[in-house]
């Protein structure tokens, strides 16, 4: 899933950054691992500015629970705890990518990856409610 928008928030801690970014109609709360600089609480990234335009591949990990759906459900993600990467996703599992990782399609060309703490076996088409930790994938483009 990509999210568009400007850096609100950057918590740090050692190669850890929980950012916050302000889309077009929402605040989106993710976890990003910066291996190439190291800082402590307090310290500022040379890297990642507030209020810069990014635009990030994430993605849902840490899932340890699932629940598959009856019939049809409304897709859709949400963040209810402010401040944290915690997210819920509920959509139709449209692809294995492996053992533990599907593709979620929460609209219409929005899909995110949810890694599992498991195996399991999901059917393309199921709809199921995950909750987890929403990380960047891939780097930050600036």
């Amino acid at each position: 899933m990509k999210i568009s928008g400007k850096i609100k928030s950057i918590d740090v801690d050692g190669y850890e950054r929980l950012l916050s970014i302000q889309t077009d109609d929402r605040l989106v709360w993710c976890n990003l691992v910066q291996p190439n600089e190291y800082l402590e609480p307090g310290q500022s990234s040379i890297y990642l500015k507030m209020d810069e335009p990014v635009q990030l591949k994430v993605g849902l990990f840490f899932i340890a629970d699932h629940r598959v759906l009856e019939g049809r459900a409304d897709n859709a993600m949400s963040q209810d705890a402010y401040g944290s990467p915690h997210a819920i996703v509920i959509g139709e599992v449209i692809g294995k990518i492996s053992s533990d990782t599907y593709l979620i399609e929460i609209e219409k060309n929005d899909q995110i990856e949810a890694q599992f703490e498991s195996n399991l076996e999901l059917n393309s088409g199921d709809y199921i409610r995950v909750a987890g930790e929403l990380a960047v994938q891939d780097g930050v483009s600036l």
